[in-house]
């Protein structure tokens, strides 16, 4: 699985766009099931500087998870629990030992050890998806992204498909400012190296939902 580093996600995060075309299921409300982010995965941020683009790629292998949601008809609104993704900072691969080493610490890895998302909500328009499951529909999300202990709520538009029995497939990208997050871009060589402020958070997730839980 990879994180690509421009800007700094979602990333992270986010991860966790993937639960949001759950919610265009059948569920019961506030039923819980695992689920497994599948190898064939991207997560990645991408990032630029006043020299070159560079991309940080995440190197971490997410043991299975569990959710549940509660789900408003209605409202075509889904609202989940336990989905925090936790994903380590020192597991970013920025190409050479060098670059890892100042995001590393621009990310302040050794006081807060992982970025977190969790996944807050999930909203779905009917004339939005498809009738046949192997298209891409389209998914507003809200989460919860925590870097270097700061946490921000951000939105994302997510495109999700069925990709088989049990499987899908989300993607999404959210820009984000390191400032944001009380984070200095980095710099080197005195300063004569600057990295741009924003930093864009890709994923590209496959994710397996199991049985139920109970």
């Amino acid at each position: 699985m990879k994180l690509m580093l421009a800007p700094l996600r979602n990333t992270i995060l986010g991860v966790s766009f993937f639960l949001a075309a759950m919610a265009t299921t059948s569920f019961s409300v506030n039923e819980a099931r695992p689920f497994q982010i599948l190898p064939d995965s991207q997560l990645y941020l991408k990032g630029t500087s006043n020299v070159a683009p560079f991309t940080c790629n995440c190197q971490q292998n997410f043991p299975p998870l569990q959710y549940s949601l509660a789900i408003r008809p209605k409202n075509q609104l889904a609202t989940f629990q336990n989905t925090s993704l936790q994903l380590e900072t020192k597991k970013l691969d920025c190409g050479n030992r060098g670059m890892n080493r100042d995001m590393h610490q621009t990310l302040k890895a050794s006081e807060y050890p992982t970025i977190s998302i969790r996944l807050e909500e999930v909203q779905w328009k009917a004339n939005q998806w498809p009738d046949e499951p192997q298209n891409y529909g389209s998914l507003a999300a809200k989460a919860t992204l925590s870097v270097a202990g700061v946490s921000r709520l951000v939105k994302l538009n997510v495109n999700a498909r069925e990709t088989g029995k049990d499987t899908y497939r989300f993607v999404s990208e959210l820009a984000i400012k390191m400032t944001d997050f009380g984070i200095d871009p980095p710099t080197a060589l005195m300063g004569l190296i600057k990295v741009d402020d924003k930093i864009l958070i890709h994923l590209d997730l496959a994710v397996r939902i199991e049985e139920a839980a109970f």
